[in-house]
């Protein structure tokens, strides 16, 4: 006749319960299991970390070459204002406040309509415009010596 063990009673050598033996067994299975599927996700997040970090460094790299373009485009608009004001300055000189041949003005206000006026080719405006034109490269010469 066979008899019945209980489970809890049988040990093993070292006096441990089977049973318990046999879960901690299993359980220490499971974790292995467990670590290797983490230690996959944990080289697949490595790469995913890789692939970002290069492309962090390749954005920055971007960056900063776009920072260079702006700052470069910056400093272009601001020669030409500088030009710009240096073109305005050339064009003024020698002009006094009270020159009213240039673009058709006759002096008078136009409220009767539109007003078509003669332009003259005179010596005398040649001449005046001949001095404007030496002084505005005097005057460019001084300023690129700046």
């Amino acid at each position: 006749m066979m008899q019945a063990y209980d489970t809890d009673s049988v040990n093993d050598e070292h006096g441990f319960p089977l049973e318990k033996v046999r879960i901690l067994i299993e359980e220490l299975t499971l974790k292995r299991k467990g670590n290797k599927e983490l230690i996959s996700e944990k080289g697949i997040l490595m790469e995913k970390v890789s692939t970002l970090e290069k492309e962090l460094g390749e954005e920055r790299i971007k960056s900063q070459g776009l920072e260079k373009q702006l700052e470069d485009q910056l400093r272009n608009i601001k020669m030409l204002s500088r030009g710009n004001k240096d073109l305005d300055e050339l064009l003024t000189v020698g002009r006094t406040s009270n020159v009213t041949w240039s673009l058709g003005y006759d002096g008078t206000s136009s409220k009767g309509g539109t007003r078509f006026v003669k332009g003259t080719n005179s010596d005398e405006n040649l001449m005046i415009s001949n001095q404007q034109q030496h002084t505005a490269r005097m005057h460019l010469r001084r300023l690129e010596r700046r």
